[in-house]
């Protein structure tokens, strides 16, 4: 009787520890964080997302990945990079070539009400809708996704407020 008891009592326990395990698991996810990041990567992620990215490089020879959101082209650019494939910076940018000047108060209080996207103008008074990204200290790629799904949805916004 007590050895069953014993033996019931480890069962138990080994039950409960892996129902622990499975549900902190699930708790934390499985992904995997990361401190850099590769051209190569954000362009398979973009590609698994549905766009078609074109993967180059920007002027300092760093990673350079454009695309099309809804029709408007885009393209994320990579910092911090010290001479390697792996970044620990993005930004993504989407900019506009317009004749006439957009408000400078309503710029502000779309500014104002984005917590993600900050706009600006360049010194032709052209528009800009930007985002950065930092992997510096740990995200996750799935983090990377949500933050391109959020910057559409400010992109539709942005052109909307601004009927461009």
């Amino acid at each position: 009787m007590t050895s069953r008891v014993i033996l019931l009592g480890v069962a138990l326990s080994i039950s409960a520890a892996m129902a622990w395990a499975q549900t902190s698991k699930q708790q934390q996810g499985t992904y995997n964080v990361r401190e850099k990041v590769s051209g190569k990567e954000i362009f398979d992620l973009i590609t698994k997302e549905g766009y078609k990215p074109v993967l180059g490089k920007d002027s300092d020879g760093d990673p350079k990945v454009e695309f099309k959101i809804q029709g408007k082209s885009v393209a994320i650019f990579f910092y911090d990079c010290k001479k390697t494939p792996l970044c620990t910076n993005l930004a993504i940018s989407a900019g506009w070539d317009i004749n006439k000047p957009l408000d400078n108060k309503k710029l502000l209080a779309f500014n104002f009400d984005q917590r993600f996207a900050r706009a600006s103008i360049d010194e032709e008074n052209d528009p800009y809708l930007e985002s950065d990204f930092d992997f510096t200290s740990g995200a996750t790629l799935e983090g990377f996704v949500e933050w391109i799904k959020t910057y559409a949805g400010q992109l539709d916004e942005f052109e909307s407020t601004f009927k461009l």
